[in-house]
């Protein structure tokens, strides 16, 4: 029987890219199941689910692929770069120094190797004895490679080891463990085969606890609406009843009802009246014809609550939301069409560091493009540290050369990002494309943003420039930063950083003359970090660099604060004792103009806490 789901909210939808995504690795044909706005697929597609759904997974999050691509081309690869740049007889400072830094590499990742092998060495421990011992005769032997024969000697000892872990028996256990602890942390907690009681059981009998949980009542209902159709006589139920297996209590319940009708002599229609007090409504994709249960926590965590323990959450205390079968099988292929992207936030200490979450790229179109629009997400999550951010190049797929499509298309992009803690937090954010974003991804301006040598600051910045957030604290937090570090006085990024603030605050402007108000802007803004080079220059020639520690902290401090009083104070002495005349662009700062506050403050500390940087011009062009 064919079944058909339509496009409806983001966990629906990325439900759907998910059940197309492991039925295209399963090599199944999803181009013909795909219509404009819902997919249609026969029901007998689903009678192996549980086997791709496994596939998918397996592949996903291969064990033995991810050691060998940490511990030999990663950690390996970088030990053995470290010897061969070792100076044999070292006798200059700079070679000892050198020396000295590879061999702290090779100890550092030397004792990474054996983390990671422990961690493996110690699962396989819980059911596999034989290959432990293997593996931990073996991992005895790993010690920090002084000489290119000690680095054979330790790529010999790691193949082995791989090579155990690799097996069959060894590497489809971990891998399944591992992606069950996923599934279960971030998802859905742990029903069916992710309950910890079902630890012991085998790959198969798992396979058929989730075709029986999750797939089996999508078939039976289909049949069901069968019946109801007037498609199959007593007989054929009677056969179709005897003959089905692996199927949940529910189905189980109202089929013993049926047979018991039957071996009464009831009629069709009284069969069929019985079948039609079973169906409910699904609240989800309102389908009035199904076998539905409760939506839980299970269902999803991050959208949903324990609601038989929180009656109190519901109207008259009646916590029942209904949900179908093939709603909730949708939803548990969530894990397949969300991605794993990183970003930049601040921790506990606030130092800000590289976190990671999943998102999903939600709009208004058709099938077709939601699946390559999520796709490209995946892929570009997948490249080495790229030029902006993974939503770029995503986003910049979804935009139409034509303005007034691609501003509509925009409009209706909504992108979601969530991380989620089984029995711990769900957190989940938000966010549409703005028409400035969209501009500034589109022009020319996206080259300033590119030229951040900053990884990490440069996915903060994009970060919180598609969720329409100010950047100035955080490029005063970073200058502050930069001028505490004793090794490098470098802040050509925070000038960057500034460009592509007031850029986007201009780029909400409409009218002719935009183009050039933001060439002039710019122009001031060079002008100031210019200035502030100048006098930077000029006072380490003179060797009173020292001088500008106060300065720089209190100009620092008074943008933050918003004392432009305080500020002009410090730029005016700092004239003063160099002799110089104050430039006009300084006198904007009490002016309501398009250069605010904190672009001419953040732009002219750039250049005072800068040593001499050549790319300037390279850049301003």
């Amino acid at each position: 029987m064919k079944k058909k789901i339509y496009l409806n909210d983001w966990t629906i939808n990325s439900g759907i890219i998910g059940f197309l995504n492991i039925l295209k690795e399963a090599g199944k044909d999803i181009d013909s199941m795909m219509k404009e706005n819902y997919i249609e697929f026969d029901t007998e597609i689903l009678e192996t689910f549980s086997q791709d759904y496994f596939s998918y997974f397996f592949k996903k999050y291969d064990v033995a692929k991810r050691t060998r691509k940490k511990v030999i081309d990663t950690y390996y690869t970088t030990i053995e770069n470290a010897i061969n740049n070792m100076a044999l007889e070292p006798e200059t400072k700079e070679e000892k120094e050198k020396n000295k830094k590879s061999q702290d590499t090779i100890k550092r990742l030397t004792k990474y190797i054996k983390e990671t092998i422990k961690t493996q060495k110690d699962k396989i421990k819980k059911f596999n004895e034989d290959s432990y011992q293997v593996i931990d005769e073996e991992y005895s032997k790993i010690k920090e490679p002084k000489t290119k024969e000690e680095l054979q000697e330790l790529s010999n000892i790691l193949n082995k080891i791989i090579q155990e872990i690799e097996k069959e028996e060894n590497n489809s256990r971990i891998t399944l463990n591992y992606f069950k602890n996923i599934l279960s942390s971030n998802y859905f907690g742990q029903p069916s085969f992710m309950n910890v009681v079902k630890s012991s059981c085998t790959i198969p009998e798992q396979q058929e606890l989730m075709q029986k949980d999750y797939v089996s009542n999508i078939i039976e209902n289909a049949f069901l609406q069968e019946v109801l159709e007037g498609k199959h006589t007593t007989n054929q139920i009677q056969a179709h009843i005897q003959k089905t297996t692996n199927i949940t209590k529910e189905i189980e319940a109202i089929y013993n009802n049926i047979q018991k009708q039957i071996e009464r002599q009831k009629s069709l229609e009284e069969i069929q009246k019985y079948i039609k007090t079973k169906m409910n409504y699904c609240l989800v994709c309102e389908a009035k014809e199904s076998i539905t249960e409760n939506y839980t926590e299970s269902n999803f965590i991050p959208l949903a609550v324990s609601s038989e323990n929180m009656a109190n959450f519901f109207w008259n205390q009646k916590p029942q939301v209904p949900v179908c079968s093939l709603c909730k099988l949708m939803m548990f292929c969530i894990p397949a069409g969300v991605t794993l992207i990183s970003k930049i936030e601040k921790d506990s200490n606030m130092k800000y560091k590289e976190t990671e979450l999943y998102s999903f790229i939600n709009y208004d179109t058709s099938v077709r493009k939601l699946l390559k629009t999520n796709r490209s997400l995946s892929d570009n999550s997948k490249k080495e540290k790229g030029k902006i951010n993974p939503y770029v190049d995503s986003i910049l797929d979804i935009i139409d050369n034509k303005e007034e499509t691609a501003r509509w298309q925009l409009d209706n992009v909504f992108v979601v990002e969530f991380e989620t803690e089984y029995l711990g937090y769900s957190r989940m954010q938000y966010f549409h494309i703005l028409p400035n974003v969209a501009k500034f991804l589109t022009g020319k301006y996206v080259n300033i943003l590119q030229a951040i040598s900053d990884y990490h600051f440069r996915l903060q910045l994009t970060d919180m420039m598609l969720k329409n957030e100010d950047t100035a604290l955080v490029i005063n937090n970073r200058l502050r930063e930069n001028f505490n570090d004793a090794k490098v006085k470098q802040a050509f990024n925070c000038y960057l950083a500034t460009k592509v603030r007031f850029d986007l605050s201009m780029l909400k402007k409409e009218g002719n003359r935009m183009e050039e108000e933001i060439q002039k802007g710019n122009k001031k803004i060079y002008a100031l970090y210019n200035i502030g080079q100048d006098i930077r220059k000029t006072l380490k020639n003179k060797k009173e660099e020292n001088k500008l520690d106060s300065y720089v902290y209190r100009m620092i401090n008074s943008i933050k604060a918003n004392n432009k009083k305080e500020f002009m104070d410090v730029v005016i002495r700092l004239h003063l004792y160099m002799a110089k005349d104050v430039s006009p662009i300084f006198l904007e700062v009490m002016q309501d103009g398009n250069l605010d506050f904190a672009t001419i403050g953040h732009s002219f500390l750039s250049g005072l806490i800068s040593d001499e940087y050549h790319k300037e011009e390279k850049v301003e062009e």
